[in-house]
């Protein structure tokens, strides 16, 4: 808005399939979500790797460590997303591999609402431009996991495939990957 104060802004979030059909409809110039596969009908503006960390309070357990045993995770009251996110899908996908199982002790589709519930022995699972504030505050630590599976996520802004999208929607993708912190365009 500062450096185009005419632009309007619509913010919608949703699911990652609603984000996906939104775009695909003509409902939304971009979206950005989270990924773990490429979509037909959509092009990749920008990509950068978003990998699902388990988000503890400093004084949790498994906070010490450079990353995570999920077979010790997985002991923790653990706040997950809906089987539809991303997170959830490869922690599941993960366990199934490892044998393991889990209860969590919360689930929701949007992860912002999980924060103020974080417990000193809860894992939360999450991506790093979600918590970042809270990392910089010194609330929260957030650790990769020791799965493979659990790195294959992506961060993505996506538009139509084949539209070429107007300057000041290109101008405002660049923006946004300037502010999540993700090096150049992919």
């Amino acid at each position: 808005q500062s450096a185009e104060p005419s632009a309007g802004i619509e913010l919608h979030v949703g699911s990652p399939e609603e984000v996906s059909q939104r775009i695909l409809r003509g409902e939304s110039d971009i979206g950005l979500k989270y990924v773990v596969a490429p979509e037909a009908g959509l092009h990749v503006e920008h990509a950068a790797p978003a990998p699902v960390l388990a988000v503890m309070r400093p004084g949790h357990p498994l906070a010490r460590g450079r990353s995570v045993p999920l077979a010790q995770a997985v002991q923790y009251p653990l706040l997950v997303g809906n089987p539809g996110v991303t997170a959830r899908q490869l922690l599941d996908l993960a366990c199934s591999a490892r044998g393991l199982q889990y209860q969590p002790l919360f689930v929701s589709n949007f992860s912002t609402v999980m924060l103020p519930l974080l417990r000193e022995r809860d894992i939360m699972l999450s991506g790093q431009v979600t918590v970042a504030g809270l990392i910089e505050a010194g609330a929260v630590v957030a650790r990769p996991f020791d799965e493979p599976m659990l790195q294959q996520r992506r961060l993505q802004a996506l538009s139509l495939q084949g539209r070429t999208l107007p300057p000041l929607v290109g101008a405002f993708v660049d923006r946004m990957v300037d502010a999540v912190g993700a090096p150049g365009r992919g």
